[in-house]
């Protein structure tokens, strides 16, 4: 009887996961681990991507707002409302504008809900409210008196993967030969 039970509620459990798909995930290049750097009255855009999870197929409409940091952030777009699918990706742009006297070394954090605001079709669906929230820290640095330049990716394989592959070769050489050996005895 118990084992009953446990099969029918793992059953039950497995049906209602299997219709669960995240839609939508946000994407940024800065985060609270690699902040964006600023000087005093500099204003920069940072981009949220809004992709289409790779197993859902329909549309989602996703909503950004700004839930601290708004002091220095703004949802630069006029809609803040971005329409999201497998082949339209959404996104937001966030202006950051850090006030001329803010002092050298001054950290602020902005924060950013995402939700999915789709509109429910059909009768009996139950929906569930999808939320995401990013953060992204913004230092205030000191003006260079020359702009810096990115430096190109270098092309080709690094030195770290060449010796990555020569370990793999040996170690693949190795096993051969402890393989051949034994057979031999």
């Amino acid at each position: 009887m118990k084992n009953k039970k446990i099969m029918i509620g793992g059953m039950l459990s497995l049906v209602l996961l299997l219709g669960f798909v995240i839609a939508f995930s946000p994407g940024c290049q800065y985060s609270l681990s690699n902040p964006l750097n600023v000087y005093p009255g500099e204003d920069k855009q940072v981009d949220y991507h809004l992709s289409a999870s790779a197993d859902y197929n329909g549309t989602s409409m996703v909503k950004a707002e700004i839930i601290s940091g708004g002091e220095i952030a703004r949802i630069a777009d006029s809609n803040n409302v971005y329409e999201v699918s497998q082949s339209k990706t959404g996104m937001a742009h966030i202006d950051v504008k850090v006030p001329s006297d803010a002092p050298i070394g001054s950290e602020y954090t902005v924060r950013l809900r995402f939700s999915d605001v789709t509109p429910s079709t059909g009768s009996g669906m139950v929906g569930f409210a999808v939320q995401y929230e990013g953060a992204f820290k913004v230092v205030v640095v000191e003006k260079s008196a020359t702009p810096a330049l990115e430096t190109p990716a270098s092309e080709g394989i690094s030195a770290i993967w060449w010796i990555l592959g020569i370990i793999v070769v040996i170690a693949i050489i190795a096993i051969i030969w402890f393989v051949v050996k034994s057979k031999k005895k």
